[in-house]
């Protein structure tokens, strides 16, 4: 093996792991990301699961506003 063969492997094998260094952290920082968003959304606020109360809300605000209430009263 020569110089020039020499310099040519190095060139080539320095570029082959940059170009890996790059994927693997490319990887890692999709993995860190979503793993972040599964735990926010584990610690966002818990929705009952047949809906939430505010539509309930709105149909007192609903019936307040139009007078309703006073009539099944």
């Amino acid at each position: 093996m020569d110089l020039e063969h020499g310099l040519l492997m190095f060139i080539f094998g320095c570029t082959i792991t940059i170009i890996g260094f790059f994927i693997a952290f490319l990887v890692i920082n999709y993995n860190k990301k979503k793993e972040e968003e599964r735990i926010k959304r584990q610690n966002e606020k818990k929705i009952h699961p047949y809906g939430d109360d505010t539509v309930w809300q709105n149909q007192n605000i609903h019936k307040q506003r139009t007078g309703i209430e006073t009539l099944e009263q």
